[in-house]
């Protein structure tokens, strides 16, 4: 809930704040609060036109731990070299609004057979990203591999002892969405096809993290390279401003195209549990399902 108690440069930078995905609370403006001189200071350093990337570099860090945020521009981003990234973990704090639309794919180790299939796995889904493009724009990816032939003709790194034998992360750098819309339509997808990771999107406005993919894990070096010369800030999955806005219909259906069925009633099965976890969100919910009235069965 904004704050209605406040001036309005105090709601102004509320809003600002909130917007780049940082975590405030009514405490956070009252009197001697440490925050609010922070907030203060990055509007003032940065105003409303350069947006920030945040992030943390442990992905337990909690949420009230604000000596724990870190801060770089896009800018900033494309100058870092792979040795810089490869060397720090960087679980990037995913906007509460607007984001870029991503995607994690991991393909974890079952038989010696799981490595072979690896060809097969990425074609199918670059594939798709070429056929969503048509919607979102140019995307970026990398990884990483446990095939070195994968690894050579698509340019991510080779891993050989994981337990993933593809790991790809896929960000659509032109264009944003809701990141509420996002977390529901990508619901729509099929995921036995598409094979994307439903764990890295949270709803509303609970913090949620994203490991860039050029950094490790911490003690595990399971850091990835960008394929195609593509720089850092391109796998950012926070928008610098200059991203269409791609809407919910737009969203949906571009999910839809590179699917063989109709949406199936999953996604209402989705949006009761989503119901149920956040009963005092009636008026998202029902925006919802008015939304996704049309495109259910």
């Amino acid at each position: 809930m904004e704050p209605t108690e406040y001036s309005d440069s105090e709601i102004d930078i509320y809003k600002i704040a909130k917007s780049r995905g940082l975590p405030l609370t009514h405490h956070d403006f009252q009197e001697g609060g440490n925050f609010n001189e922070e907030i203060i200071e990055r509007v003032d350093r940065y105003g409303e036109i350069i947006p920030i990337i945040h992030y943390v570099e442990d992905m337990n860090t909690k949420v009230y731990e604000y000596d724990k945020y870190k801060e770089i521009t896009h800018e900033e981003f494309k100058t870092m070299k792979p040795e810089q990234l490869a060397n720090m973990s960087l679980f990037e704090i995913v906007p509460a609004e607007y984001v870029r639309v991503y995607f994690d794919f991991d393909i974890f180790y079952y038989s010696e057979r799981s490595t072979e299939k690896v060809p097969h796995y990425i074609k199918t889904i670059l594939n798709n990203c070429d056929a969503l493009s048509e919607t979102f724009g140019p995307y970026s990816y990398g990884g990483y591999t446990t095939n070195k032939w994968v690894s050579e003709e698509y340019g991510i790194r080779y891993y050989e002892q994981n337990d993933k034998v593809l790991s790809l992360h896929v960000v659509f750098y032109e264009s944003k969405v809701s990141r509420s819309d996002l977390y529901v339509a990508v619901h729509v997808l099929d995921y036995k096809k598409f094979m994307c990771d439903f764990g890295v999107y949270e709803p509303g406005d609970k913090r949620c993290l994203f490991r860039h993919m050029m950094t490790n894990k911490g003690l595990i070096h399971s850091y990835g390279y960008i394929a195609e010369g593509k720089t850092p800030d391109t796998q950012a999955v926070t928008p610098n401003e200059r991203e269409k806005i791609i809407s919910f219909d737009e969203l949906v259906n571009a999910f839809k195209s590179i699917n063989d069925h109709e949406i199936d009633n999953k996604i209402d099965k989705l949006i009761k549990n989503y119901k149920s976890l956040n009963p005092y969100k009636t008026d998202e919910i029902n925006e919802w399902f008015k939304k996704l009235n049309k495109y259910l069965n």
